[in-house]
């Protein structure tokens, strides 16, 4: 018999979330409606494309607004709250997807609290 232990990592909704190559178990706590993260830029300056995607892959919101990505570590703010999130969306899971430069794409799961 073999045991699996998965950890499950929740990023304080006070600090910037980092996103990854792969989605594992853990997510970021959102507070107030709030969504910090950090993105390492390797160019002079870019536009930052993201999306964000409920549980049953619909996107609810892509793109606005526009976040613009210079060299070096770009920490954003986005009040989800202006995007149409509401209490209704409480304790609801969603996936960020955000495309750099170089059209890669990291992800970070994020657990929506208003």
């Amino acid at each position: 018999i073999i045991n699996q232990i998965y950890n499950v990592f929740v990023v304080n909704g006070g600090s910037y979330a980092v996103f990854k190559r792969q989605l594992d178990a853990g997510f970021y706590q959102l507070t107030n409606g709030n969504l910090y993260f950090t993105i390492d830029g390797e160019y002079n300056t870019s536009s930052l494309n993201y999306k964000i995607i409920d549980d049953k892959k619909a996107i609810v919101t892509t793109g606005a607004p526009t976040l613009n990505l210079s060299n070096g570590d770009n920490r954003y703010y986005l009040d989800l709250k202006t995007l149409g999130f509401t209490t209704a969306n409480n304790n609801k899971y969603y996936v960020v997807e955000v495309q750099n430069e170089k059209n890669e794409l990291f992800l970070l799961k994020i657990k929506y609290a208003q």
